[in-house]
């Protein structure tokens, strides 16, 4: 075999080990490194056959029959002497950082990486790695700097997107994990796993029961609140007009119609549920509409201020709304007018 194809066979056998959640971060980042050190891609892998032997079996074998390992062709590289020693020395950097993680010594994982990204800045492989080893500190907010950067740069690298979604879901933003994920898989076939898959899948459940219980809290609190002065609304901070804190609602409801947003959002039960009883209490919508979070929600939308105010003052607009939701004063002939 050639040493593109030994080292398929070796990520093969990696992966098809039984191992412990600590033991398979130090198997993804082994794997990671001979990936990239043979430019092994994920067809390679799966492509991968020896007569339906495993790798034990196979070295078993040529061992057995006094095989010996052929030579590989040694080709030139055109690279420029001191250029080609830079690399070597950063790739040694990045092989400790790795070795580093295995160990769980995330600390001096990060200084190798940074070592490394001295001596080459743009490196993305470098970048993703270092952005993983900060999440393993807890520090999701450099996690997050070194994937964004690392996607700037290389928009398909794969690795990147993933190391972005878990920071960012660490950070609760679970509607910018769930989108770092998905692009990540839109990337093509070879870059899809597991793991990607099931991080999407998370955010996107996170993102919904997040949303679910801040409307299921916004309508029990507007109901005990219901005859507070409107004008509370008018006032900054959390719980103004007897609504939670809807900072996060605006990430939350990115993406209008796509899977996991608001398209999806509205075919669920629980939620038409809380918005009707919402819609059906007067001052539960008047002192959401003047709760300065939602407006600046609207905003991100591209509503102005005066698309608000029309919005708050139209009267056949609230009906419309409580008509769409089918709550109180629902026209139902028109239910059936089809």
């Amino acid at each position: 075999m050639d040493q593109k194809t030994t080292a398929a066979a070796i990520v093969s056998f990696l992966r098809d080990q039984k191992v412990t959640e600590e033991q398979q971060d130090s198997i993804d980042f082994a794997v990671e490194a001979i990936c990239d050190t043979f430019n092994v891609s994920e067809t390679d892998v799966n492509n991968f056959s020896a007569g339906g032997l495993t790798l034990p079996e196979l070295l078993t074998r040529g061992i057995n029959s006094g095989e010996s390992a052929s030579s590989s062709v040694n080709v030139p590289v055109t690279v420029d002497a001191s250029d080609e020693e830079t690399r070597q020395k950063a790739d040694a950097l990045k092989l400790e950082g790795n070795q580093a993680i295995a160990n769980r010594d995330f600390e001096l994982a990060v200084q190798k990486y940074t070592d490394a990204l001295n001596l080459i800045p743009d490196n993305v492989v470098y970048l993703s790695n270092r952005a993983a080893a900060y999440s393993s500190l807890k520090q999701h907010e450099k996690a997050v700097a070194d994937a964004e950067k690392a996607t700037s740069l290389q928009p398909d690298y794969a690795k990147a997107w993933s190391r972005l979604g878990l920071a960012k879901f660490a950070l609760s933003d679970f509607k910018g994990s769930m989108d770092a994920y998905k692009k990540g898989l839109d990337i093509g076939a070879e870059d899809k796993n597991d793991t990607m898959k099931k991080g999407y899948e998370t955010a996107k459940q996170k993102m919904e029961d997040s949303l679910m219980s801040s409307l299921e809290s916004s309508t029990t609190d507007a109901g005990a609140n219901s005859g507070a002065n409107a004008g509370a609304g008018a006032g900054a901070g959390a719980g103004a007009g007897g609504f939670p804190d809807l900072g996060n609602l605006s990430s939350m409801l990115g993406g209008l119609g796509g899977e996991g947003g608001l398209g999806g959002i509205l075919n669920n039960p629980q939620f038409m549920q809380a918005a009707q009883q919402m819609m059906q209490n007067p001052d539960s919508l008047r002192n959401m509409m003047q709760n300065p979070q939602l407006q600046n929600m609207a905003r991100s939308f591209g509503l102005d201020s005066s698309t608000m105010d029309s919005v708050m003052n139209d009267p056949n607009l609230a009906n419309m709304a409580r008509n769409f939701m089918g709550g109180a004063g629902s026209n139902d002939e028109g239910n059936g007018s089809n």
